[in-house]
């Protein structure tokens, strides 16, 4: 048995029931953000050097399961905004190709 939904008319939120807003500060700063990112991006960078040239030594037998799970890992990183989608997918082809997946299974599967 499915649980009774309830239905409530109008809009959800009525915007002019919030507060306003401070007015902004001058010479105030966000928390670094900058320097983090430059800081991710350097700990980004050394992390998938280290993983792709682990994944280009991984013997046959458990190369691709090694490409999914550095796909998924440098993924996250990824997400974080820590390195690029197209040089992480460009370092994921190279090892492949390092360790012979690519010639083995070809260009499409990896």
């Amino acid at each position: 048995m499915a649980p009774e939904t309830s239905y409530h008319p109008g809009p959800l939120l009525d915007p002019r029931t919030l507060p306003e807003l401070p007015p902004e500060q001058k010479g105030l700063r966000m928390s670094g953000r900058s320097t983090k990112v430059s800081s991710d991006r350097l700990r980004g960078e050394a992390y998938m050097s280290r993983v792709l040239d682990n994944l280009a030594s991984v013997a046959p037998g458990g190369r691709n399961a090694a490409l999914n799970r550095v796909g998924w890992s440098l993924g996250r990183w990824v997400a974080a905004g820590a390195l690029d989608q197209a040089d992480m997918e460009d370092g994921l082809y190279e090892a492949a190709d390092r360790n012979g997946l690519a010639a083995d299974d070809g260009q499409r599967q990896v």
